[in-house]
């Protein structure tokens, strides 16, 4: 191996893969197999795409509105089958980049646009269950919910009825406040609005979840 480096191809092939972009397809090949040498180059085409590749439990366009849409992607974090706000920003956030510079070539990516937007609706939808909350459970084929009954944290679940278990609520799987769970919301979303930023406001404005969750945010962090 060269430089004592023994890294191989492990890139899911792409009917194993849980989402594909034709934009980060291209940057992996041209990267890593053309641009830097072997092994940095394999590991390259390994990592970049590695959240498209494994992490997506979800990805479809939940309602339309006219002309915008609302979109939503469930993507976890590793091996654990949950999504936490600030890790999810920060997996997705270098396809903000690559998307950005397929919008300034007039190539823009479709699919992996939709995908970013589905990323925002779901913070924002998370946000409006629990601002306090920090990771959350996906429902659907291959998720986990109810993991951390145990853990004591207490909200009031309606007005007057007192303080219960917050995690009775299994859309949660982990509350544990963290400031920059809630920053990592408005980052992404502007992130997107700096390099669409026409049709980023139709599809905040679309997205009924959208502006409560930055009135929540805002109301959170005062």
């Amino acid at each position: 191996a060269a430089n004592g480096c023994d890294i191989r191809d492990v890139r899911p092939a792409p009917k194993n893969r849980t989402f594909n972009s034709s934009l980060v397809n291209h940057v992996a090949e041209v990267v890593g197999g053309t641009l830097l040498a072997k092994p940095l180059g394999t590991l390259f085409n390994n990592c970049m795409p590695n959240t498209l590749d494994t992490t997506v439990l979800h990805a479809a366009v939940a309602t339309a509105h006219g002309a915008a849409s609302t979109s939503d992607t469930f993507i976890i974090t590793g091996d654990i089958h949950a999504m936490w706000l600030r890790d999810s920003m920060n997996q997705v956030r270098p396809y903000v980049r690559l998307l950005n510079a397929s919008v300034a070539a007039g190539t823009q990516d479709r699919i992996l646009t939709d995908f970013l937007f589905g990323v925002v609706h779901r913070q924002a939808a998370s946000v409006l269950v629990d601002a306090y909350a920090n990771a959350f459970a996906w429902w659907g084929p291959r998720g986990q919910t109810g993991s951390n009954q145990g853990d004591q944290t207490f909200k009031e679940f309606e007005a007057g009825g007192g303080p219960m278990n917050a995690m009775q609520d299994l859309r949660l799987f982990e509350r544990k406040f963290e400031l920059d769970s809630l920053l990592s919301v408005l980052k992404l979303a502007s992130s997107l609005h700096d390099v669409l930023p026409q049709e980023a406001g139709h599809r905040f404005l679309a997205d009924a979840s959208f502006v409560p969750a930055i009135n929540t945010v805002l109301q959170t962090l005062s």
